[in-house]
Protein backbone atom coordinates (compact mmCIF):
# COMPACT_ATOMS: atom_id res chain seq x y z
CA UNK A 1 0.00 0.00 0.00
CA UNK A 2 1.36 3.39 -0.96
CA UNK A 3 1.75 5.73 2.01
CA UNK A 4 1.87 9.44 1.26
CA UNK A 5 2.35 12.50 3.43
CA UNK A 6 1.42 15.76 1.72
CA UNK A 7 2.85 18.72 3.58
CA UNK A 8 3.97 22.28 3.72
CA UNK A 9 6.04 21.62 6.84
CA UNK A 10 6.38 18.21 8.49
CA UNK A 11 6.05 18.08 12.25
CA UNK A 12 9.23 16.43 13.65
CA UNK A 13 7.27 13.78 15.59
CA UNK A 14 5.23 12.90 12.50
CA UNK A 15 8.40 12.70 10.42
CA UNK A 16 10.09 10.39 12.96
CA UNK A 17 7.06 8.10 13.09
CA UNK A 18 6.94 7.87 9.29
CA UNK A 19 10.65 6.99 9.21
CA UNK A 20 10.09 4.29 11.82
CA UNK A 21 6.75 2.75 10.80
CA UNK A 22 6.44 3.70 7.10
CA UNK A 23 10.00 4.11 5.83
CA UNK A 24 8.86 3.91 2.19
CA UNK A 25 6.33 6.73 2.58
CA UNK A 26 6.37 9.45 -0.04
CA UNK A 27 6.51 12.92 1.47
CA UNK A 28 5.06 15.37 -1.04
CA UNK A 29 5.72 19.08 -0.63
CA UNK A 30 2.65 21.10 -1.66
CA UNK A 31 4.09 24.59 -1.34
CA UNK A 32 2.87 27.28 1.01
CA UNK A 33 0.98 29.72 -1.20
CA UNK A 34 -1.94 27.79 -2.62
CA UNK A 35 -5.10 27.08 -0.63
CA UNK A 36 -6.16 24.51 -3.24
CA UNK A 37 -2.95 22.51 -3.77
CA UNK A 38 -4.11 19.80 -1.33
CA UNK A 39 -7.30 19.29 -3.30
CA UNK A 40 -5.37 19.19 -6.58
CA UNK A 41 -3.00 16.61 -5.15
CA UNK A 42 -5.93 14.51 -3.86
CA UNK A 43 -7.50 14.67 -7.34
CA UNK A 44 -4.27 13.33 -8.85
CA UNK A 45 -4.09 10.52 -6.29
CA UNK A 46 -7.74 9.63 -6.83
CA UNK A 47 -7.44 9.72 -10.63
CA UNK A 48 -4.47 7.33 -10.49
CA UNK A 49 -6.94 4.72 -9.22
CA UNK A 50 -4.59 3.03 -6.75
CA UNK A 51 -5.46 2.92 -3.08
CA UNK A 52 -3.31 4.91 -0.70
CA UNK A 53 -2.79 5.78 2.93
CA UNK A 54 -2.84 9.51 3.59
CA UNK A 55 -0.86 10.65 6.63
CA UNK A 56 -1.06 14.37 7.22
CA UNK A 57 1.97 16.45 8.19
CA UNK A 58 1.04 16.71 11.89
CA UNK A 59 -0.07 13.11 12.46
CA UNK A 60 2.12 10.67 14.38
CA UNK A 61 1.33 7.11 13.34
CA UNK A 62 2.13 4.02 15.42
CA UNK A 63 3.21 0.43 14.80
CA UNK A 64 -0.23 -1.02 14.04
CA UNK A 65 -1.34 1.52 11.42
CA UNK A 66 0.21 0.03 8.29
CA UNK A 67 -0.39 -3.66 9.12
CA UNK A 68 -4.04 -3.06 10.02
CA UNK A 69 -4.85 -0.84 7.07
CA UNK A 70 -3.04 -3.11 4.64
CA UNK A 71 -5.02 -6.13 5.84
CA UNK A 72 -8.42 -4.45 6.18
CA UNK A 73 -10.93 -5.22 3.41
CA UNK A 74 -13.03 -2.11 4.02
CA UNK A 75 -13.01 0.56 1.29
CA UNK A 76 -12.43 3.55 3.58
CA UNK A 77 -10.49 3.29 6.83
CA UNK A 78 -9.04 5.69 9.33
CA UNK A 79 -7.40 6.00 12.69
CA UNK A 80 -9.00 8.77 14.76
CA UNK A 81 -7.09 11.41 16.65
CA UNK A 82 -7.59 14.23 19.10
CA UNK A 83 -9.03 17.53 18.01
CA UNK A 84 -9.21 20.76 20.01
CA UNK A 85 -9.05 20.45 23.79
CA UNK A 86 -7.56 17.91 26.16
CA UNK A 87 -6.77 14.46 24.77
CA UNK A 88 -9.99 12.77 25.83
CA UNK A 89 -11.76 9.93 24.03
CA UNK A 90 -14.90 12.06 23.52
CA UNK A 91 -12.83 14.53 21.48
CA UNK A 92 -11.61 12.04 18.89
CA UNK A 93 -12.01 13.18 15.31
CA UNK A 94 -13.42 10.22 13.39
CA UNK A 95 -13.85 11.74 9.97
CA UNK A 96 -10.81 13.92 9.48
CA UNK A 97 -8.10 13.01 7.00
CA UNK A 98 -5.05 12.82 9.29
CA UNK A 99 -4.60 9.05 8.93
CA UNK A 100 -6.96 7.77 6.26
CA UNK A 101 -6.76 4.92 3.76
CA UNK A 102 -8.80 4.96 0.57
CA UNK A 103 -8.86 1.55 -1.12
CA UNK A 104 -8.32 0.84 -4.80
CA UNK A 105 -11.88 -0.53 -4.92
CA UNK A 106 -13.29 2.78 -3.66
CA UNK A 107 -11.23 4.89 -6.07
CA UNK A 108 -12.25 2.72 -9.01
CA UNK A 109 -15.94 2.61 -7.98
CA UNK A 110 -16.04 6.42 -7.62
CA UNK A 111 -13.51 7.69 -10.19
CA UNK A 112 -14.79 11.27 -10.44
CA UNK A 113 -15.48 11.72 -6.75
CA UNK A 114 -12.59 13.97 -5.75
CA UNK A 115 -12.79 16.14 -8.85
CA UNK A 116 -16.49 16.74 -8.15
CA UNK A 117 -15.88 18.39 -4.76
CA UNK A 118 -16.82 22.05 -5.23
CA UNK A 119 -15.01 23.55 -2.21
CA UNK A 120 -11.30 23.07 -2.77
CA UNK A 121 -9.73 24.94 0.15
CA UNK A 122 -7.42 22.63 2.14
CA UNK A 123 -9.14 23.65 5.39
CA UNK A 124 -12.43 22.11 4.18
CA UNK A 125 -11.31 18.84 2.59
CA UNK A 126 -12.36 16.53 5.43
CA UNK A 127 -15.65 18.44 5.82
CA UNK A 128 -16.32 17.92 2.11
CA UNK A 129 -15.18 14.30 1.75
CA UNK A 130 -16.90 12.76 4.80
CA UNK A 131 -20.52 13.73 4.06
CA UNK A 132 -20.19 13.16 0.31
CA UNK A 133 -18.85 9.62 0.74
CA UNK A 134 -21.62 8.94 3.26
CA UNK A 135 -24.18 10.13 0.72
CA UNK A 136 -22.75 7.51 -1.64
CA UNK A 137 -23.27 4.81 1.01
CA UNK A 138 -19.77 4.60 2.48
CA UNK A 139 -18.88 4.83 6.17
CA UNK A 140 -15.38 5.19 7.54
CA UNK A 141 -14.11 2.02 9.19
CA UNK A 142 -12.49 3.27 12.39
CA UNK A 143 -9.38 1.52 13.72
CA UNK A 144 -7.96 1.90 17.22
CA UNK A 145 -5.94 2.95 19.12
CA UNK A 146 -5.88 6.56 17.96
CA UNK A 147 -2.87 8.14 16.34
CA UNK A 148 -1.42 11.34 17.78
CA UNK A 149 -2.30 14.73 16.35
CA UNK A 150 0.25 17.49 16.80
CA UNK A 151 -1.88 20.46 15.86
CA UNK A 152 -1.81 23.50 18.11
CA UNK A 153 -5.23 24.77 19.20
CA UNK A 154 -5.26 27.89 21.37
CA UNK A 155 -1.62 27.35 22.32
CA UNK A 156 -2.02 23.67 23.28
CA UNK A 157 -1.06 20.60 21.29
CA UNK A 158 -4.00 18.29 20.58
CA UNK A 159 -1.94 15.34 21.87
CA UNK A 160 -1.69 16.95 25.29
CA UNK A 161 2.11 17.15 25.12
CA UNK A 162 4.33 20.13 25.89
CA UNK A 163 6.25 20.51 22.64
CA UNK A 164 6.16 22.27 19.27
Amino acid sequence: MRTVCPHTQLHPLAERALARFAPDADCVYLGVTSLTAYHGWLCEMWAAGEGFLLVEHDTEIHATVLPELTACPEPWCLFPYNGPGAPESDRLLQGALGCTRFSTALLQAQPGFMASIPTRNWQRMDCEILPRLRTLGYEPHVHMPPVLHHHIYDGLCACGGNHE
